[in-house]
């Protein structure tokens, strides 16, 4: 995705250390980081900045929340990509899927993904 928009996207990945026994449920991250695309205003003026941060037992995703228009989503935008996600986890981890929209003058989207031992 920062190929196709190389100067709109500023995405941070931390470094895992190839020992560590945790690991991001197949795809899941891929998923995310393609819905705060595909549903946020991004452009060169106002780039979108997606963070992953990595914790001891989860991967938190952040980005601001800049919905794009009604007009501009497919009729097919339903919410079923995270009622998926949600569903995988259930068979890989004990751990829930969280989603939070914050509010106030930056409001953002977080996803904390648990991760599998």
């Amino acid at each position: 995705m920062e190929l196709r928009f190389p100067a709109s996207l500023r995405i941070t990945l931390p470094t895992i250390a190839p020992d560590d026994p945790h690991r991001v449920p197949p795809a899941s991250l891929q998923l995310l980081l393609e819905n705060a695309i595909k549903h946020n205003r991004h452009s060169e003026a106002e780039p979108l900045a997606i963070i992953v941060h990595l914790a001891a037992d989860s991967v938190l995703i952040t980005n601001p929340l800049r919905p794009k228009p009604a007009s501009s989503l497919t009729p097919t935008d339903t919410g079923t990509g995270l009622a998926n996600l949600r569903d995988r986890l259930a068979l890989l981890t004990s751990g829930q899927l969280e989603i939070e929209t914050t509010s106030g003058a930056d409001p953002e989207f977080r996803v904390r993904l648990p991760l599998v031992v």
